[in-house]
């Protein structure tokens, strides 16, 4: 009996465990939508007034979304192009971009434009990013695909609210991982669960901008902290607009926990420990934006 309700209560345990961390991961992806809503809306806003400049720019999402369409709903398109997405414009009629799965509810973007021979944009998204095209004609921003492709060292926008020389512009690099999606994870993770739930950051979330580059070669050595080689971080870190660097160094907990590495923060240059306490990241940006000592 005894070992029977140890069964039951592990197994109680163990799902409810799983049901967490599920709750848990679609309120993370929900915030990385929230965060691609708000940059690519600014994006528009901004270079509407950019005419005939065309800029470009690859955005941060969730690694399950496949597919995003955008429309026109100024122009017509024939349902026969794409018949789901037409029963979904239908249903969804305030809502011009939408995302595969269809579990993430679509969002209204003002104004977007697109070329009649190519209303609506279906664009798939490789591993968690869209690169995409912006030029102005005064009042809309036409958005097109970019024909180049993304690259490893794109600079991609996990949070884009305006121009960079008028932000505060913090970039991510990595070092120590095996893949972009855990990079991605651990970027969203400090951004939304850190990062803007500590004031004074959280009441001026919209004077920043986060981005991240997905190149993990940099020059670095761990010891009883991290060292990077100034030059080639400085290189990687310049693919995007930036005034601080964090670099997340990819630990597992159980081995930093027999060989510990400090986080540091140097000048703009922070090195953080993914095995430390998430707000670690807070205590060495206040050396790194503040300038304040231990």
């Amino acid at each position: 009996m005894i070992y029977l309700m140890f069964s039951v209560v592990a197994f109680i345990v163990i799902v409810f465990g799983i049901m967490g961390i599920k709750h848990v991961g679609d309120i993370n992806k929900e915030a990385q939508i929230t965060n691609f809503a708000i940059s690519l809306q600014n994006k528009l806003s901004t270079q509407r007034v950019e005419v005939n400049n065309i800029d470009k720019d690859t955005f941060a999402l969730p690694s399950d979304i496949n597919r995003i369409c955008f429309v026109d709903t100024a122009k017509q398109f024939s349902p026969l192009v794409n018949q789901r997405l037409a029963e979904r414009r239908n249903a969804f009629q305030e809502q011009n971009v939408f995302f595969s799965p269809e579990k993430y509810s679509p969002r209204q973007m003002h104004y977007l434009d697109l070329a009649d021979s190519e209303n609506p944009l279906c664009l798939d998204v490789i591993n968690g990013k869209l690169a995409l095209n912006f030029e102005g004609d005064g009042n809309k921003t036409r958005v097109s695909t970019q024909e180049d492709g993304l690259k490893s060292f794109d600079c991609v926008s996990v949070l884009y609210n305006g121009e960079p020389e008028e932000k505060l512009d913090i970039v991510f690099l990595g070092y120590g991982y095996k893949s972009s999606d855990d990079f991605s994870s651990d970027v969203n993770h400090y951004v939304n669960n850190v990062f803007f739930e500590i004031e004074p950051f959280k009441s001026n979330k919209n004077k920043i901008n986060m981005y991240r580059v997905d190149e993990f070669n940099l020059r670095c050595t761990v010891g009883d902290w991290v060292t990077c080689d100034s030059y080639s971080t400085n290189l990687v870190a310049s693919n995007c607009p930036h005034e601080h660097v964090i670099v997340l160094v990819e630990r597992n907990k159980v081995v930093d926990a027999l060989t510990p590495v400090r986080s540091s923060a140097i000048g703009n240059f922070v090195k953080i420990n993914t095995a430390d306490e998430a707000y670690v990241v807070m205590h060495e940006l206040g050396h790194s934006i503040g300038g304040l000592a231990d």
